[in-house]
C-alpha cells in the first residue's frame, strides 16, 4: 500500500485504500461505495458549516468566545470557499464512478450476444445490482453533473453578454442569486478566462470518457 496515493487518493474523495466489508463483497458492492463516499464527505461538511453558523449566534459578543468559537469563526467565514472546493473536487470522482457504471462490454454467446458490465463480466448488464447502480448513476449525473457542467461552463458568457442581450441578462440576474459560490469557484482566474473552469470539466469528460474505450482494447 503506497501511503501517498492514499493522500492524492483521499484528496480527490477517494477512499485510497482496499476494502472489504464483509465475505462476499464484490465489485458492485465496492463501487457503490464510490457515490458513498463523497457524499458522506459533503454531507459530514454541510454539518460543520451548520455547526459553526449556530455557535456564532450563540456566542455574539467577543469577550465570550471561546478557543472553540475562534475556529467557529474562521470556519464560518471560509464555509463558501470550502463547500465550493469539495463540490469541484468530487466531481472527477462521480464522473468516473458514473462512466464505470454505464460502461458496459458484449459477450458473444452461441445463443446470441449478451451484454455485460464492463468492470465485471459476470454481473449482466441492467440486472441485480447493477440495476440499482445504474439508477444511482443517472440520478447522480441528471441532478449534480449535467447542471454543474453547464453552469460553470455558461455563468461566464452569461455575465459577459448580460448587458447587450435580454435573455442573458434575465439569466444573469438568477446567477447573482448564488454569487458567493460563483465567486469561489472562479477566484484564480482572471475576468476573461474564467471560460476556462468549463474547459477543464469538458476536458475532464472526454478523458475519462474516452478511458474505458482504450481500456478495452
Amino acid at each position: 500500500l503506497n501511503p501517498l496515493q492514499v493522500i492524492v487518493s483521499f484528496v480527490n474523495l477517494d477512499l485510497g485504500i482496499p476494502l472489504c466489508f464483509y465475505d462476499g463483497m464484490d465489485d458492485a458492492d465496492k463501487v457503490g461505495l464510490q457515490f458513498v463516499f463523497p457524499a458522506y464527505i459533503l454531507i459530514l461538511t454541510l454539518t460543520v458549516i451548520g455547526v459553526c453558523h449556530y455557535c456564532l449566534q450563540r456566542s455574539p459578543t467577543t469577550s465570550t468566545r471561546t478557543c472553540v468559537n475562534k475556529v467557529t469563526i474562521i470556519i464560518g467565514q471560509r464555509a463558501v470557499g470550502v463547500l465550493s472546493t469539495l463540490i469541484y473536487l468530487s466531481y472527477s470522482k462521480l464522473l468516473r464512478t458514473v462512466i464505470d457504471v454505464l460502461t458496459y462490454s458484449t459477450v458473444q454467446l452461441p445463443t446470441g450476444d449478451v451484454y455485460v458490465w464492463f468492470f465485471d463480466g459476470n454481473v449482466e448488464y441492467l440486472q441485480g445490482k447493477h440495476a440499482v447502480l445504474f439508477v444511482v448513476a443517472m440520478v447522480t449525473f441528471t441532478f449534480f453533473l449535467l447542471p454543474y457542467t453547464l453552469a460553470l461552463t455558461f455563468i461566464p458568457i452569461i455575465e459577459r453578454y448580460s448587458e447587450h442581450n435580454r435573455l442573458f441578462n434575465y439569466l444573469n440576474k438568477k446567477v447573482n442569486q448564488i454569487k458567493p459560490m460563483n465567486d469561489a469557484h472562479y477566484a484564480p482566474y482572471k475576468g476573461e478566462w474564467r471560460w476556462w473552469l468549463g474547459a477543464r470539466l469538458w476536458l475532464v469528460v472526454v478523458m475519462y470518457t474516452l478511458n474505458p474505450v482504450y481500456s478495452s482494447d
